[in-house]
């Protein structure tokens, strides 16, 4: 890895807060200010449902705080308010799915135009959280995932952006159920559509992170399909490299073996620790669902980032 590489490490927005609104900068602010101060140099942030804040708001707040480059969180959530990209095909619900993804190339255009460097949308960014599309066989659903985002590719590609398409936990997602459909998705759309990994996820699914690591493959281009990293500690969101020496799924040694899998894939994506803080628990029940205790971002980050930092060299 290149040393720009070796720093790209991130903090999440959903381990300091829920919802925020307009005029609530500040609190966006110390959050970065505090992943910042701990080493990072990305930081996640999310949109509607959970920022109202305007672009210029966030962007300010972000810049305030000390980091320049943000990644963008798209999900849709179960009560179909921002659309089903890949559910029903009727004329009226494909168009909503195109208006928030409309608003988020708006949205992140006027970051980028605020001063912040923006590269990369995560997320599930193809399919509702949580809902099960038994109507449809795999194959279907992977047919329709592309066919969605061939519409937006014109976009993502003006915007050079990368869209990482994340494979969540089982009950999560319903919908593409294993990691070789989110691959094939990726490589019908080219270098621009990626893999979001989790290491916690992969867990909950009781797979071998080192195996699925490489498992991910190239594009045509030689580029790795893995496009973005979401770092946890095996067991529950736990630190990373907190259990690195715990035993996982089929022998693999957790934290060592998977820095021997990035680096012999070359990955260059962010690394970002996604621990979700007390206030979203609070706001929002249903995420902390099956997670340990919150802990303190500040310390944290700050204990994780060192122990990423120290691992990536």
């Amino acid at each position: 890895m290149n040393t720009e590489t070796q720093r790209q490490l991130g903090a999440h927005w959903l381990a300091f807060q829920g919802v925020l609104n307009p005029g609530q900068g500040n609190l966006l602010t110390d959050a970065v200010r505090i992943a910042h101060q701990a080493g990072a140099t990305i930081f996640e942030i999310v949109g509607k449902p959970l920022n109202f804040m305007s672009a210029k708001e966030a962007a300010d707040a972000v810049l305030l705080g000390g980091i320049s480059e943000v990644s963008y969180c798209r999900f849709f959530p179960g009560d179909g308010s921002f659309g089903d990209p890949i559910g029903e095909c009727s004329p009226k619900a494909f168009a909503e799915v195109l208006k928030t993804f409309d608003e988020d190339f708006a949205y992140i255009q006027a970051l980028q135009g605020a001063g912040l460097r923006v590269r990369h949308i995560t997320g599930p960014s193809c399919f509702v959280l949580g809902r099960d599309y038994d109507e449809f066989c795999q194959e279907e659903i992977v047919t329709r995932a592309i066919s969605f985002y061939d519409h937006i590719l014109p976009q993502v590609g003006e915007l050079n952006l990368q869209i990482n398409i994340e494979y969540l936990r089982p009950e999560e997602d319903k919908a593409l159920g294993g990691l070789e459909p989110v691959l094939l998705i990726c490589r019908a759309l080219g270098p621009r559509f990626r893999w979001h990994a989790d290491t916690f996820h992969m867990y909950q699914r009781r797979l071998n992170a080192v195996l699925e690591l490489r498992a991910a493959g190239t594009h045509e281009t030689g580029e790795s399909m893995l496009g973005y990293l979401h770092a946890h500690g095996f067991a529950g969101r736990e630190i990373p490299g907190r259990n690195k020496n715990a035993w996982v799924h089929d022998n693999s040694r957790g934290w060592e073996q998977i820095g021997l899998a990035l680096r012999g894939m070359n990955y260059e994506g962010p690394i970002v620790a996604e621990p979700f803080g007390q206030v979203v628990r609070e706001q929002i029940p249903v995420l902390g669902e099956g997670l340990p205790p919150a802990v303190d971002p500040e310390k944290y980050y700050r204990t994780t980032l060192a122990y990423l930092k120290t691992w990536l060299h």
